[in-house]
């Protein structure tokens, strides 16, 4: 899905005779650069994950070393018509996947129980999360919820997560911090 690359990368692709999944398969560096990158990180009881975990991905008991491999080993690179062809795949690859997810900002009936069961289940007490730009850092359901993005792609000036002593701040570009 190219809707949200940057034009020079789908320009890049057409002139050189390949398919745009072409570029990331097992064959090329960035392919195995990709390949050697976890889509789910944990680091003490802290998720870290571009879109996000969904109910589904919970019900379907998709732990985090199964959800690795699966990108690694067989999503990363496709075709996306391959992809459709499983449904572990299209759930990882959809909406409700690590890359796509964006239930904890647009979703009105996610709840704090829901995140709950999420965490409860990996054995997590936050997930830090970016794709879905906001305006500032911003922290959901008691700070379970971190969202990362605050659009520094559309131009605006960015701002930093960090996390020290079991807290999480929010840095500005003027060097000021914030505790979420």
């Amino acid at each position: 899905d190219l809707c949200y690359a940057n034009p020079t990368y789908a320009r890049t692709a057409s002139v050189s005779d390949k398919d745009y999944a072409d570029h990331f398969s097992e064959k090329t560096v960035l392919g195995n650069w990709l390949r050697s990158k976890p889509v789910i990180i944990t680091i003490d009881d802290i998720m870290f994950v571009h879109g996000g975990i969904s109910d589904e991905m919970v019900q379907r008991k998709m732990d985090v070393r199964k959800i690795n491999r699966i990108f690694t080993e067989k999503i990363i690179g496709l075709n996306l018509h391959k992809i459709n062809e499983s449904e572990h795949f299209r759930l990882l690859h959809g909406k409700h996947g690590p890359l796509w997810y964006r239930g904890y900002f647009h979703d009105p009936l996610f709840c704090e129980n829901s995140i709950d069961r999420i965490l409860d289940f990996y054995g997590m007490k936050h997930i830090v999360v970016g794709h879905t730009p906001n305006v500032t850092i911003n922290s959901l359901f008691n700070n379970k919820v971190i969202g990362a993005d605050t659009g520094i792609c559309d131009g605006r000036s960015g701002e930093i997560l960090i996390y020290k002593d079991g807290d999480f701040y929010q840095s500005l570009s003027t060097g000021r911090r914030n505790k979420l």
